[in-house]
């Protein structure tokens, strides 16, 4: 009772009182909460005039209504007018309109805490407040497809006064009813969000087509968005300290006793080895958004409004029983709310003769289900969201019509029922006034809005926004035309990645910042609040660099994981001024990425542009490799160290983790978001790594270039030198590079990225150097010359020079093992002995006597060199 005496009351004042005429534009988007209790959160954001008695302050619950009172941030708030604002899902939820103001703007030159009344605020635009509302709701089933909706009256009428350009366009609008509208299906994706202020300076110095003049409108497709990333870190690049412990445990003992099967090192390729360039994730274009425009005022209410439900009838002049009711712009599809049968069994189709048409209303049916199912829209169409065609229209615009005849053949194809006009104003067409066209930009398409034949003035614009596969929702603001030239007030000083776009990585600070090229002072409004941004978002402010005046943008601390996704930022501004000059409206795509571990590249230092995972050395010859970790230039790699280093002699050697207690509130002279208690410390993990041992020949040293280094952070360099002698016949060897960067802001420590190698050295063969010949290369294995004569007959003396490099010369024979054959019994078969095999096959020299004796597994080459005088072959 209580409750509904200040609902009376609150209707009471706003009759009396100037309670219409401000609503400037608003958004309204869904998300899924508990996708198996088919709970959504719906969230309006809306934007107001201030006029007083418009708005009612809520206390405990209860509107409280205050003389002369006008909102501020925080407030949470009651909006009245002329048709009160309700929310309202379908037949099973209505709510009148409360919200929580997220911004409000300050008469210019006083103090944000001083009254709040209308005559403070200038006349051009700048006195509104925006707030943001939400409702969480169960929706009856999967497997429709729902509407929910703003209602209320009225528009803004700001401008409609004697100023007549600034009237034109809102004046044609005023006191018209304001409908914003989303349909809800939870099996399709959530709609796209709209980033599009409310109120959108636009400068045109002719009305007529230039396609270097257009504004962009930031409207992101639901999975591009922050909303769709994870709400955790994943912690899997991070678990290097645990994989270097584990591998550690794992290896007992250096030697086995029977020679290890030459086990396949495949190379690790986690996330980071997929990266670009410039180690971040890739960065795949956002799906295009399909954009339609109107001028409001068009809308019709679909919820709780009789003029909006159709009566369908068995007879052919809407008398007798009714088979159906139906809203239109719904359809009788499965997905829809009511399908082709109705209760008594008796299809639709097979029974509609007639519809009765509510006054003020014209509709089309169509032969497709464009409320229930996924527009299959084109980018370049004019109404993407109409794709079925229409097989009648019924028109009871002036409520001479009321019924509409369908024939049996119109009624078999039936499937919708398109809205085509309900509106007590007339608006001309969008279409001769402006166009959208769609510009691919680094693989992103880029609405534009261009001008055609638009004057200045100031229109309130409507867009219908979806996205492949999507919902469909609605976003209403004015677009106010100044027909000059732009200002540019603001010039861009960061730099950016991409043509009009920012890419930073979570973790790490992040600004764009815009240069005042002005003497004068500008208030600047920007589009950041929580609905579109997050919790942990941004902050704007304006900062002095010398004499220069700096709008900036930046993250408090950094944006984190759950911050992930693209984000459109959106300012204007108006000169505190009695010209109240405005900036054009500038939007730039804002993209954060999860900070990857560091990428790791491995190439031969003659060959910089050849990453592989695999190379062969011969005996006599020299290989270097270059190992390089890169990061992103906002991270430092702070570690690239040898982790594993498996030999098929059954040597394996692994590398340790050693902790150090580190402070870790702090990282760059941030606060840490992970470790945010002031002077904490913490457990660090550190990498001790492998020091090769002597036999391997293997030397790993530091960067090419010192200074270099030095100078780039986020890069690091090891170089790899390998030198096979006589000892390392048929070596094979795996080698894993571990690199770890900073920790940065959001994480316990840094991520790390392993990379693996290996490395083959052929049996039997031998890399001549320049002035070798057989005789020197006969001492180094042990043998004569006439050994090395009878396997490379190509030389006709054995003191023969070499005249040039890279000759490769066999020192034994490949031999294939036999089903049954023992080492013992290929070595008296070849004239040879065991030591030699041993020498020229590097697997077998942790053999121990016993196993001579054994069978051999058949088909295992070795190197023998054979002596001709002793052999059986």
């Amino acid at each position: 009772m209580q409750r509904e005496m200040i609902r009376l009351l609150l209707l009471l004042i706003c009759l009396i009182g100037p309670c219409h005429g401000q609503f400037r534009g608003g958004s309204l988007a869904w998300e899924v909460l508990d996708y198996e209790q088919n709970l959504v959160r719906f969230t309006l954001r809306s934007s107001w005039i201030r006029s007083s008695g418009t708005f009612v302050k809520v206390v405990n619950g209860v509107a409280v209504p205050m003389d002369g009172y006008q909102p501020v941030v925080g407030d949470v708030v009651r909006v009245l007018g002329r048709l009160t604002p309700k929310f309202l899902f379908e037949e099973s939820f209505e709510d009148y309109l409360h919200m929580t103001v997220t911004y409000n703007t300050y008469p210019f030159g006083s103090n944000p805490n001083s009254g709040h009344y209308v005559g403070n605020w200038t006349f051009l635009g700048t006195n509104w407040i925006e707030g943001t509302s939400t409702w969480d709701i169960k929706v009856p089933s999967k497997d429709k497809t729902y509407v929910a909706e703003l209602q209320g009256c009225c528009r803004d009428v700001l401008a409609a006064d004697s100023n007549a350009v600034l009237a034109r366009g809102v004046h044609d609008q005023a006191e018209t009813p304001f409908v914003l509208r989303t349909t809800v299906s939870l099996n399709k994706i959530p709609p796209p969000l709209s980033f599009m202020p409310f109120y959108a300076p636009f400068f045109i110095a002719t009305t007529q087509v230039n396609a270097e003049v257009y504004l962009e409108l930031p409207f992101l497709d639901y999975n591009s968005s922050f909303k769709s990333a994870p709400s955790t870190w994943n912690h899997e690049d991070e678990a290097w300290a645990a994989n270097v412990e584990t591998a550690l445990k794992e290896e007992q003992g250096n030697l086995v006793l029977q020679p290890p099967v030459m086990k396949q090192f495949s190379n690790i390729l986690q996330q980071p080895d997929t990266m670009n360039l410039n180690t971040l994730p890739p960065l795949n274009p956002p799906k295009p958004v399909a954009t339609t425009l109107k001028f409001t005022g068009m809308n019709v209410r679909l919820l709780r409004n009789p003029s909006s439900v159709l009566t369908l009838f068995p007879s052919n002049d809407c008398t007798g029983t009714i088979r159906e009711q139906i809203v239109v712009g719904k359809d009788i599809c499965p997905g829809g709310p009511i399908q082709n049968f109705s209760q008594t069994g008796v299809g639709i189709r097979e029974s509609l003769q007639s519809i009765l048409v509510p006054s003020g209303l014209s509709f089309a049916l169509v032969d497709a289900c464009e409320f229930s199912e996924t527009p299959a829209w084109v980018l370049s169409s004019d109404n993407p969201f109409y794709f079925g065609d229409v097989l009648q229209t019924c028109n009871n615009m002036d409520g001479t019509q009321s019924c509409c005849t369908v024939t049996s053949s119109v009624a078999s194809k039936l499937k919708g029922f398109r809205v085509v006009d309900s509106t007590s104003k007339t608006a001309p067409s969008i279409n001769n006034m402006v166009q959208i066209q769609y510009t691919q930009v680094n693989g992103r398409y880029v609405i534009k809005l261009q001008p055609k034949n638009l004057a200045a003035g100031r229109y309130p614009i409507t867009c219908t926004i979806a996205s492949e596969g999507s919902t469909i929702t609605t976003v209403e603001f004015v677009l106010a035309v100044f027909q000059k030239q732009p200002n540019n007030y603001f010039g861009q000083q960061s730099t950016m990645n991409y043509p009009q776009e920012f890419v930073t990585s979570t973790g790490f600070s992040f600004n764009a910042s815009w240069i005042l090229n002005s003497e004068k002072k500008f208030t600047v409004f920007d589009n950041i609040e929580a609905s579109t941004w997050g919790s942990n978002r941004p902050v704007s402010a304006w900062t002095l660099q010398g004499s220069n005046s700096i709008w900036i943008l930046q993250w408090p601390s950094s944006p984190c994981v759950q911050s992930t996704g693209m984000f459109f930022y959106c300012f204007t501004a108006v000169m505190q001024t009695d010209s109240h000059d405005w900036e054009n409206l500038k939007c730039s795509l804002i993209r954060v990425v999860v900070d990857l571990a560091p990428r790791i590249s491995v190439f031969e230092s003659s060959r910089p542009d050849v990453d592989a995972n695999m190379y062969s050395v011969y005996m006599g010859d020299r290989l270097e490799l270059v190992v390089k970790a890169a990061d992103n230039p906002q991270d430092m790699v702070e570690v690239l160290g040898l982790t594993k280093l498996d030999v098929n002699t059954g040597d394996r050697f692994r590398g340790r983790i050693r902790y150090e207690s580190e402070r870790v509130d702090l990282v760059g002279g941030r606060m840490s978001l992970y470790y945010p208690i002031p002077g904490f410390t913490a457990s660090i993990p550190k990498l001790t790594e492998i020091q090769p041992h002597p036999f391997m020949s293997l030397s790993i040293g530091g960067p090419r270039n010192l200074t270099q280094a030095l100078l780039v952070p986020y890069e690091r360099e090891r170089v790899v030198s390998f030198v096979p002698t006589r000892l390392h016949s048929g070596l094979n060897f795996s080698m894993c590079f571990l690199a770890i960067d900073t920790r940065g802001l959001c994480r316990p420590y840094g991520s790390g990225s392993q990379r693996c190698i290996q490395i083959h050295v052929p049996k039997c063969k031998y890399l001549l150097s320049q002035g070798s010949d057989l005789t020197r290369v006969a001492g180094l294995f042990r043998t004569n010359w006439f050994q090395l004569f009878a396997l490379n007959p190509l030389f006709t003396t054995p003191e023969t020079a070499l005249a040039t490099d890279y000759v490769v010369i066999d020192i034994g024979k490949h031999y294939t093992i036999s089903p049954g054959e023992t080492l013992a019994g290929v070595a008296e078969l070849m004239g040879t002995d065991l030591q030699s095999m041993q020498f020229f096959n590097t697997e077998l020299a942790p053999q121990r006597e016993p196993g001579w004796m054994l069978e051999v597994v058949p088909g295992m080459q070795i190197c023998v060199l054979p002596d001709s005088c002793k052999s059986n072959v």
